[in-house]
């Protein structure tokens, strides 16, 4: 947060964990496992309880995030609204296997890239490095493909 604030940088790539760390969450309430554990759940209603508990808190650190950069004024906007920020997870199933645009959530205006407030919805087959292409237009970086891209999202940037 401090080196968004202080403009020391505007990149960063934040994990809580690896995909198959054995991070332990018994400090959630209902929690005695690994979140990775619990995504294998096989409709084990225990362990089902556990992967929702443990993703809540993710998404509450997240919320947490952009409610912090929202309270930091830079001139007539603020730190999200110059901000782009991506919240997704590597595999949201036990039974996903590849890596697609349907489970990512995107916070915030890009410094006017993006218009917000909007539900986009994408086919099911569309890469996720769709969205690091568009990504990468925000920032000036203009590329025709990356990774297993087929170009940028339609309608994302404004």
């Amino acid at each position: 947060m401090l080196a968004f604030w202080t403009d020391t940088t505007r990149n960063i790539t934040f994990m809580f964990a690896n995909d198959v760390s054995p991070r332990n969450f018994s400090f959630l309430e209902g929690v005695k496992e690994n979140h990775h554990s619990s995504s294998h759940h096989g409709k084990d209603q225990v362990k089902l309880d556990s992967y929702k508990i443990i993703t809540r808190w993710h998404v509450e650190q997240f919320v947490y995030l952009l409610t912090r950069l929202k309270s930091i004024k830079e001139g007539e906007r603020t730190l999200l609204d110059n901000s782009m920020i991506m919240c997704g997870s590597a595999c949201p199933t036990a039974t996903a296997t590849t890596q697609t645009i349907s489970r990512s959530c995107w916070a915030a205006k890009a410094g006017g890239y993006i218009a917000s407030g909007r539900h986009l919805a994408y086919t099911r087959d569309t890469p996720l490095c769709n969205l690091y292409v568009s990504m990468l237009s925000c920032m000036g970086v203009q590329v025709p493909r990356f990774g297993d891209s087929t170009g940028r999202l339609k309608g994302l940037l404004i």
